[in-house]
């Protein structure tokens, strides 16, 4: 990996990091509020991991793929949590429902892949391959890229679920996940492409996923109903968006 990548995941790292920190300090048990530390710390895990991995650290190379899958599941697993209550699955059945199980089976295949890849079962797949070959690898980015789908599918169901005198808690939320996804379908998208995940793109995400941090703090201190007893003064949340 290159010196780019090193940097955007350390930046990212120490991000999540602080989202995390913060998070525990004033979450007040709700489910929410759970999967939303719980996402923060993977998180932070998949980018340090990266950022080691970049520089002194390449044997940590095949546990990188598993902490992506694990922090990608835990923000599909955040946004679940926001969903279930909209779903009324007691009173009527909803795509969206089955549209999120879908999504869990993919991550499900993936962490079985990355964990095989890990613990030596078979060939790891690192992150930054040189040629998309046929089997395994092709399967892993189709994978991916299914998982990004799906998780950007579920943040357009929740903004669009959501009432919309409700949605000035959430708009910033959908936008911070969405762009995680967003770049991730483009990722992979573009490895399928070419055949081969461009070292640069994948070196720059870390980065990417650092800016949304504000983003998800500014919503979770707008939604008293993840009971995380979140505050900002509006001087400074002018100056950080303006």
């Amino acid at each position: 990996m290159s010196q780019i990548a090193f940097v955007s995941h350390a930046i990212a790292a120490f991000a999540f990091c602080m989202l995390a920190v913060i998070l525990i300090c004033v979450w007040r048990r709700s489910a929410p509020g759970f999967w939303l530390i719980l996402a923060a710390f993977a998180s932070f895990l998949w980018a340090l991991a990266v950022a080691a991995a970049a520089s002194l650290f390449p044997d940590m190379l095949p546990l990188v793929p598993v902490l992506e899958t694990v922090r990608t599941g835990a923000w599909v697993a955040f946004l679940i949590s926001l969903l279930a209550a909209i779903w009324r699955l007691e009173e009527r059945f909803s795509y969206a429902f089955l549209l999120a199980l879908s999504v869990n089976a993919v991550f499900a295949l993936l962490l079985i892949v990355d964990l095989g890849g890990w613990l030596g079962l078979f060939p790891a797949i690192a992150p930054a391959i040189a040629q998309v070959s046929p089997g395994l690898t092709l399967l892993y980015l189709l994978g991916r890229l299914a998982g990004a789908i799906g998780g950007l599918a579920l943040v357009e169901n929740l903004y669009r679920q959501t009432p919309s005198n409700n949605r000035w808690g959430i708009q910033l939320l959908c936008l911070g996940i969405g762009s995680i996804f967003v770049y991730d379908v483009f990722l992979y998208a573009d490895a399928l492409l070419f055949r081969g995940i461009n070292a640069d793109w994948y070196g720059a995400r870390g980065v990417v996923n650092a800016l949304m941090v504000p983003l998800v703090a500014v919503s979770a201190a707008r939604n008293p109903s993840w009971k995380l007893d979140l505050h900002f003064s509006r001087r400074i949340v002018f100056h950080t968006f303006s």
